[in-house]
């Protein structure tokens, strides 16, 4: 199948480069950036394509416990045996199942087709997240198992995309080493929640991780830390909001390595990436009172960074690649479109998904 969609705004390449043009796409792969005249197209009168959301963080069958326990400190709702791990070992299939569905159904309706989910519950949290979508065609998990028993490890490896720890107390450091390390000889993720509630990167950094995830309690020693080692970052500020625990120091993150966004707990917060790019960019901006922070990096973390800290393709707009995009319908007076996508536009406003060989009109 061959489809033109032309008189666009493009987000182009790396940099996310505004340009003019068209975009052919032929069984699922573009294959032409031009401003040719092309005599069978869609007209898209203006729109604005993107790549694809990514989803960098996030823990989609606490949909189960939506909103309960909130007002509580952080360690009693998600802690070692807090409130979620009780009101997820209450929970039977079929509620675990309408969780994760409700979840994947908000992911196609806010164009993320990526998501890494740290899974509980060792080897049957898993295989329950891996049944599921072992249909999915249009969003990729990217799961990370959590180890109940050390000695399962290479079995939760063998269908996880890697580990994902809670945090540097999970277990004693030796043996967190031993889980990387058998990351690493299979070629798996190994990503760590970090300084959340208390500094502690200096430990985390130690297990020389994939990515670290928070780091809302960071301080100049740590960021020089992670600019040392280019240790890439996950951050979840509305879920570090929801928590009480703080905001990560979301600009000095942005100039010294790879930022990604997430949403974090669906027992606290939503899976909507445009409200996370929002509060992100603004909140940057309060705190810093930086009038020149750059809504194109925060597009990029939500979009590209993700796929590349989880070591996946890229869902850049360039000649060659696998179609993987949306196109925004036009706006009035829209003069900055970077601006415009954070906070002007929303999930209603796509016209059109295209990913791989698969067309949704909206």
């Amino acid at each position: 199948m061959r489809i033109v969609f032309k008189n666009l705004r493009i987000l182009y390449g790396k940099d996310l480069e505004l340009i003019r043009g068209n975009i052919v796409v032929e069984d699922g792969i573009i294959v032409e950036i031009s401003d040719k005249d092309y005599k069978e197209s869609i007209d898209m009168k203006n729109g604005i394509a993107i790549p694809s959301f990514t989803n960098a963080h996030t823990h989609i069958v606490d949909r189960i416990c939506s909103d309960k326990y909130f007002y509580n400190p952080i360690e009693k709702i998600v802690g070692r045996d807090g409130f979620k791990f009780k009101c997820l070992s209450e929970a039977n299939y079929e509620e675990k199942i309408k969780a994760i569905k409700e979840c994947i159904s908000d992911m196609y309706k806010y164009a993320t087709h990526v998501f890494c989910d740290f899974r509980e519950e060792g080897l049957q949290g898993v295989l329950l997240l891996k049944d599921i979508l072992k249909d999915e065609r249009f969003i990729k998990p990217v799961i990370l198992g959590r180890v109940n028993d050390i000695n399962e490890t290479g079995k939760l490896l063998e269908i996880a995309d890697g580990l994902g720890i809670p945090d540097i107390n999970f277990m004693d450091l030796n043996s967190l080493k031993r889980l990387r390390n058998i990351c690493k000889e299979r070629n798996k993720l190994f990503a760590i929640h970090c300084s959340e509630t208390r500094r502690e990167l200096d430990l985390c950094i130690k297990l020389i991780p994939d990515f670290l995830i928070h780091l809302t309690y960071a301080d100049d020693y740590d960021l020089n830390l992670i600019e040392k080692y280019k240790i890439p970052v996950v951050i979840c500020p509305r879920a570090n909001s929801s928590y009480a625990v703080g905001i990560p120091r979301i600009k000095e993150l942005f100039e010294i390595t790879k930022v990604a966004i997430g949403t974090d707990n669906v027992m606290m917060n939503s899976l909507n990436i445009f409200r996370e790019i929002e509060y992100t960019f603004k909140v940057a901006r309060a705190l810093y009172k930086d009038y020149k922070f750059d809504a194109k990096d925060i597009l990029k973390a939500a979009t590209i960074n993700g796929r590349e800290i989880l070591k996946l393709k890229t869902n850049e707009i360039i000649e060659g690649n696998i179609a993987d995009f949306i196109i925004f319908r036009n706006k009035c007076f829209i003069n900055d479109v970077y601006l415009a996508i954070i906070h002007r536009y929303d999930f209603s406003d796509i016209k059109v998904v295209v990913k791989n060989d698969e067309v949704i009109f909206r």
